[in-house]
């Protein structure tokens, strides 16, 4: 849920597989999830702290980088429909974020 002064913002990490073999295609990987945020800083900042902490608990991980996208400058055609959905600053399980 949208609240006023919100804006979803699709929010990507990369992570590697430190334990995987340099040519396995999951070695490196990418979670997504839509972010409702004031600005893409908040949510930038957001993800990323869910990003680390996930890695922090995972000793096999390392996040590598992420980026962040206003959700009105995807293309239309973009398909969210199974991305999550989070609200910066409220916690939040592994498992709604689907890693």
């Amino acid at each position: 849920m949208l609240y006023k002064g919100m804006a979803e913002f699709l929010y990507s990490a990369w992570f590697v597989d430190e334990t995987a073999l340099p040519d396995d295609q999951d070695r490196e990987w990418v979670a997504c999830i839509l972010i409702d945020a004031d600005c893409a800083d908040t949510a930038k900042s957001w993800g990323d702290s869910l990003a680390q902490v996930r890695a922090t608990h995972n000793s096999s991980e390392r996040f590598l980088w992420s980026s962040i996208e206003d959700k009105t400058s995807l293309p239309e055609a973009t398909d969210l429909l199974n991305v999550p959905r989070i609200e910066a600053g409220l916690p939040v399980s592994n498992e709604k974020i689907g890693w």
